[in-house]
């Protein structure tokens, strides 16, 4: 299980594996290993000033990273050259996500942070459903024919079973499950896969919190920015 993630020149790439050898499923101990490698694709050197993750199992746990480096280091990374650790993730569950970003400065004192896109945590034996829609997408209703962009996603559904129950077409819970800014309104909406499509991006979408999350948007979508949904909701 892999992804990529790139802005301003530097590309993050990770990578995640199991450690059955190391892992007690019995006792809800489940060991992850992950590699990090990130690679400079700027004219400047870069320092690598501190990291943040955010952790969440399938039990919808959550755990906040912050620190400074990574692994004891605080690498600088020369033009062309790229930087790569490995370290460990322990779970109490089978499956989880992780996702971030590290915190920059280059030689003209420049700060920025670079996303590091939500990867998986999963033993071999869990098979995850592919979410198809990614955020910063627009997106439209089957049902309902309202546009509204892809702030944040669950790979199977996570909120209250009553809100389910009164929910009309009661979509299939093992599936992802998507919070979209509607636009026109300041309502936010949590959708099934199977109730979206893909909506050519056309007039800007209108929600008060499209600012929040996003830098403006281009062809592909809009741009996100560092702020996470998830926090918002903690």
């Amino acid at each position: 299980m892999s992804s990529l993630a790139t802005i301003i020149s530097i590309s993050c790439e990770t990578k995640s594996n199991y450690l059955e050898d190391y892992s007690e499923p019995k006792k809800g101990v489940f060991l992850y290993s992950y590699k990090i490698k990130i690679i400079n694709h700027s004219d400047s050197e870069v320092k690598l000033v501190s990291r943040y993750w955010l952790i969440i199992d399938s039990l919808s746990n959550k755990e906040i990273i912050r620190g400074d480096g990574v692994v004891g280091k605080q690498p600088c990374i020369k033009p062309g050259e790229s930087f790569e650790y490995t370290s460990f993730c322990p779970l109490a569950t089978n499956f989880g996500t992780m996702e971030g970003h590290f915190h920059f400065i280059n030689e003209d004192g420049n700060k920025f942070d670079v996303n590091v896109e939500r990867f998986y945590l999963a033993t071999s034996l869990f098979e995850y459903p592919c979410n198809e829609f990614k955020r910063g997408q627009v997106v439209r209703h089957k049902l309902y024919n309202y546009r509204g962009v892809v702030v944040d996603f669950d790979m199977s559904f996570t909120a209250d079973d009553n809100w389910y129950k009164s929910n009309k077409t009661k979509p299939d819970k093992d599936m992802p499950w998507y919070h979209v800014l509607v636009d026109g309104s300041d309502k936010v909406t949590y959708v099934a896969q199977q109730n979206l499509e893909f909506s050519e991006i056309g007039a800007p979408i209108v929600h008060p919190l499209v600012q929040h999350f996003f830098n403006g948007f281009e062809t592909s979508g809009y741009i996100r920015n560092d702020n996470s949904w998830r926090e918002l909701k903690m």
